[in-house]
């Protein structure tokens, strides 16, 4: 993995250089310093990224099939691109994202809370993947 990936995929997560710092135990310095390839990547942060790439992948892909499946319940059609191009905006399939990392419940396998940017990414995933046919709205609690 080059630098340029390496930030790339960081980026690409929703986490902050900080976050990843705090999540590996180094300073922020040393995550850019990585990223600018000034210092080798460690192979253990480099496998927390691309582990938490696919989970997000797998997250996505899970989140798909279910939106799929709602979508074509009781349909003839079994064309979901045709399903989803006859919606109106009203009716797109809609997802639910933290606004704030205090809103976030979820520990991931670092054993800290992932950043809500890193689920609003994965619903950018997935809006991607849906051809942009998809709500995205904030969970009920608000952080402070």
């Amino acid at each position: 993995m080059t630098p340029a990936d390496f930030k790339t995929i960081r980026e690409s997560l929703g986490l902050s250089a900080q976050w990843l710092a705090d999540a590996v135990g180094v300073d922020q310095r040393t995550v850019r310093r990585w990223e600018d390839g000034a210092l080798p990547l460690r192979t253990d942060v480099v496998a927390l990224l691309t582990q938490l790439d696919k989970q997000m992948d797998a997250d996505v892909t899970d989140e798909l099939a279910r939106i799929t499946a709602e979508l074509a319940a009781g349909q003839d059609a079994t064309d979901v691109d045709q399903l989803l191009a006859s919606l109106t905006p009203q009716s797109w399939p809609t997802t639910t994202v933290p606004r704030v990392d205090t809103d976030v419940d979820d520990p991931s396998t670092t054993g800290r809370p992932l950043p809500a940017a890193f689920y609003r990414a994965a619903a950018g995933r997935l809006r991607c993947a849906l051809d942009g046919r998809l709500r995205i709205t904030y969970t009920a609690a608000t952080g402070s």
